[in-house]
């Protein structure tokens, strides 16, 4: 009987408000008091204690997240397409801000939580959809050089371009520059050295 009350107040809502996206805590509706009732579910569901049935029926309701996780999933890649409408990419900096939604700080913690292994996979096949998405912006970059440098390898048969030289807009001299910068300081990775060193004409100096 109760769990048909919860039901029936929860689909009124959604018939009022069009999703459960937006329930308080607190929320009544009839003098119901759903919001409890919604989040008794989510303990219910925590607790081992909520049949696949009635799990599956909450899940087809419009809005419905089994918690603050979800919903912060929820409202990060909402404002992350927002961002792709507007800037043709998923890249944000680690500063942005979008519609007053830390959307920098969100990417962020997603890539270390993939890194992790704690994102869900269906959540990562979503990002990974979107125009420009990286896992790794730093490893991203660094590749572009590299494949910029290659590609002047091709044209030019030595990996020594002059100053000034850009490869499609990409200027491949300062990025030469900076990684023979890092190798004077030990900053770069040995896999990095061999693959520069494996290219044709490279030099250090």
């Amino acid at each position: 009987m109760r769990w048909r009350q919860g039901i029936l107040a929860a689909k009124n809502y959604i018939e009022r408000h069009g999703s459960l996206e937006l329930v308080q805590r607190d929320a009544r509706i009839d003098n119901y008091p759903l919001g409890q009732w919604l989040n008794r579910c989510r303990e219910d569901h925590r607790a081992g204690d909520l049949s696949s049935d009635r799990k599956s029926e909450l899940e087809s309701l419009p809005g419905w997240t089994w918690g603050r996780h979800e919903q912060h999933w929820l409202d990060g890649i909402t404002s992350l397409r927002r961002y792709v409408d507007d800037h043709g990419h998923a890249s944000p900096t680690q500063h942005t801000v979008s519609d007053g939604f830390d959307l920098g700080w969100w990417v962020t913690s997603t890539r270390r939580r993939h890194r992790l292994g704690t994102l869900p996979a269906e959540w990562a096949e979503a990002l990974e959809t979107l125009p420009g998405w990286q896992w790794d912006p730093l490893e991203a970059q660094w590749q572009r050089g590299l494949s910029a440098l290659m590609s002047y390898v091709d044209l030019h048969g030595s990996a020594d371009p002059g100053r000034g030289t850009q490869v499609d807009d990409y200027r491949v001299r300062d990025w030469v520059r900076a990684q023979r910068d890092a190798f004077k300081k030990g900053r770069l990775p040995a896999l990095r050295v061999a693959q520069l060193e494996g290219l044709r004409g490279w030099r250090w100096t």
